[in-house]
């Protein structure tokens, strides 16, 4: 039985949520693309490779860690394989930050590409309705940003 575009989407958000929330950002960094570009409401941040992609994954679970979160979910809302080309999942989802069953961000929805790279679903970029503040995408030393107009 073939997976549908949804339960791979699902499956590839369960799986980073886990490396982010364990601090796992070697594996991490091998789940994506790159350049891998993580759009905001306030820029779009070009993450150039896998050690650049550590220094931002690590700053923001260090945030979410002093906001006191005790647990990190997303759930995918919809996704559908790419007319014309199977091997790219375009998806929503919504973000929850929580200590205990309280949110401590407010929730925020994420639209995201899969591609496979024939072994296997990369993450090849995120746009989400978050601003930087919030969730710490800082990290100008190996960041290149392009602010939206």
């Amino acid at each position: 039985m073939t997976a549908s575009a949804k339960d791979i989407y699902q499956a590839f958000l369960d799986e980073t949520s886990r490396l982010v929330w364990n601090a796992e950002f070697d594996t991490l960094t091998r789940t994506m693309t790159y350049p891998h570009v993580i759009a905001t409401k306030e820029r779009d941040v070009t993450v150039e490779d896998g050690p650049a992609l550590t220094v931002l994954a690590t700053a923001f679970r260090a945030n979410i860690g002093t906001l006191g979160a005790t647990a990190y979910h997303r759930i995918c809302r919809s996704a559908s394989f790419r007319v014309g080309d199977a091997n790219w999942i375009d998806g929503t989802h919504e973000t929850y930050v929580l200590r205990g069953a309280t949110t401590i961000l407010e929730p925020f929805t994420g639209v995201m590409s899969l591609r496979h790279d024939g072994t296997r679903w990369l993450g090849a970029g995120i746009r989400s309705d978050v601003r930087n503040a919030d969730i710490c995408m800082n990290a100008p030393e190996i960041l290149t940003t392009r602010s939206f107009t």
